[in-house]
């Protein structure tokens, strides 16, 4: 069932964003009325920072306790000071702790919030004016009801809105998962509203992947959602906290791959690696993450097991959290979008995962997030570089996306711990026809430990189009 904030706790976040941000202020100032507040402190609280955002075209931010010492000598009413105080004393630790990155989601949050009040206020004038047989004050309220509009309207100016463009094209705003090394190279940033999906057949470690982008996402700042549809909770605290940890469950030999220079062709080599690890160390958890909290700061990673999930379950889920705890996802990891339920029945699976897929994209502009997920495709494609014709199923998928990464290794390739990324489709930008070839070590759940660009690695010897110089010259001898 989905859940709708209350007016107070909508009313509350909307004080604390007009205390710290910059933008909500400039957005919603313009739109803010005081009998729109139905609680004492945020009709006086708005006020202050309305007008301090006159004065210094910023929000109050730490200031807003001086002007409170300043402003109180002026209030008589002792009941109103009480709880200004209780009030600003609360929110500097939970603005610490629930402070989100996706203010345009917050913005539209606010001017729902206001256009639902002004209503509400117009409702409670008309019912007073029919309880007091009074018509003339009713009348008079739905004559001058101005309806809550930003003041661009709807849609853009593209010759007037410059704010909307500057924001468009500035990297800090947008960007919200950046790649490292050569993968950063062939995968753009992930932007909010991007719908990103990792391809490749089965056992080619698309969930690796998700799990690595949700970490890397976290790691970034950025507030997640890990959605796993196969696994339950204790299967994917075991993949995902060895990845953390860089450590294996349990004590064993752990191979992996590093690049080494070949002097003589100026290119890497690739060397395979192996050594024994002992296992993780579970009296040290506690304390490990502690130390994760501090280096993650605003990062989050919240894992929920979902069966059979749809949109709107996702939707709920979202809903359900911003109402508990202020979390309030970045991005949204899926694992996987393929076996996501439409909500309806279909009797073509294609037609059903095409729902699906367009359904995330919506999602991903909606809440202004990015959107992950992965998929399979043709079998063939388990000894071939994937191609956008081989997504399985339904190749609308490819429609939806904003970013198609491919997965690609061959059996030789897998076995030594690599695999290439390519770009299959991209919606903006130049498509990459280059590879980044990846190291990787499974054994501890990382999927990426090094990468370079193809053309500077050496791969003939792991390409299984040719014979390594072991088995030409056991052929030989043969």
């Amino acid at each position: 069932m989905k859940i709708t904030k209350p007016s107070n706790d909508s009313e509350r976040r909307f004080i604390i964003n007009l205390i710290t941000d910059d933008r909500f202020c400039k957005e919603l100032i313009p739109l803010i009325n005081k009998k729109y507040f139905s609680s004492i402190y945020a009709r006086e609280i708005s006020s202050w920072c309305v007008e301090y955002y006159d004065q210094f075209q910023r929000a109050p931010g730490k200031d807003i306790q001086d002007i409170y010492y300043s402003k109180k000598q002026n209030i008589e009413d002792e009941e109103t000071v009480d709880l200004l105080k209780k009030f600003l004393s609360s929110i500097s630790k939970e603005y610490s702790e629930s402070h989100i990155n996706n203010i345009e989601y917050e913005i539209k949050n606010a001017v729902k919030f206001l256009k639902l009040r002004s209503l509400e206020v117009l409702k409670n004038s008309i019912i007073d004016s029919i309880d007091d047989k009074e018509p003339s004050k009713g009348e008079s309220a739905l004559a001058n009801f101005k309806r809550v509009e930003k003041l661009n309207g709807e849609g853009i100016d593209i010759l007037k809105d410059s704010r909307k463009i500057i924001e468009a094209l500035t990297k800090e705003h947008n960007e919200i998962i950046t790649f490292p090394g050569a993968v950063g190279k062939i995968i753009p940033p992930i932007c909010r509203g991007d719908f990103m999906s990792f391809f490749g057949p089965a056992k080619r470690g698309k969930s690796f992947w998700l799990w690595y982008t949700a970490q890397l996402a976290m790691s970034q700042g950025n507030k997640v959602i890990y959605i796993p549809l196969e696994m339950n909770e204790t299967a994917i605290i075991k993949r995902c906290w060895p990845s953390i940890m860089g450590q294996p469950l349990y004590k064993k030999t752990v191979n992996s791959a590093h690049f080494e220079m070949d002097e003589e062709s100026q290119k890497y080599r690739i060397i395979q690696d192996s050594e024994e690890r002992e296992g993780i160390d579970l009296t040290s958890i506690e304390t490990i993450q502690k130390r994760l909290r501090r280096l993650y700061r605003k990062g989050k990673v919240r894992i929920i097991p979902m069966v059979s999930a749809t949109n709107e379950m996702i939707k709920s889920v979202c809903d359900n959290l911003e109402y508990y705890d202020n979390f309030i996802p970045d991005v949204i990891v899926i694992d996987y979008a393929d076996y996501m339920e439409a909500g309806k029945k279909y009797t073509d699976n294609r037609d059903k995962i095409n729902t699906v897929w367009k359904g995330i994209r919506d999602f991903a502009n909606e809440r202004d997030i990015a959107m992950i997920t992965a998929s399979h495709t043709e079998k063939h494609t388990f000894e071939s570089d994937i191609k956008t014709s081989q997504a399985s199923e339904d190749i609308r998928k490819i429609n939806h996306v904003t970013l198609a990464v491919a997965l690609n290794a061959t059996k030789k390739e897998n076995e030594n711990n690599i695999i290439r990324l390519g770009m299959m489709e991209i919606r903006e930008g130049r498509h990459i026809t280059d590879q980044a070839v990846v190291l990787q070590c499974l054994d501890i759940g990382r999927p990426c430990i090094d990468s370079r660009l193809k053309n500077d690695v050496i791969l003939t010897k792991i390409d299984n189009t040719e014979d390594d110089e072991e088995e030409n010259d056991y052929k030989r001898k043969k």
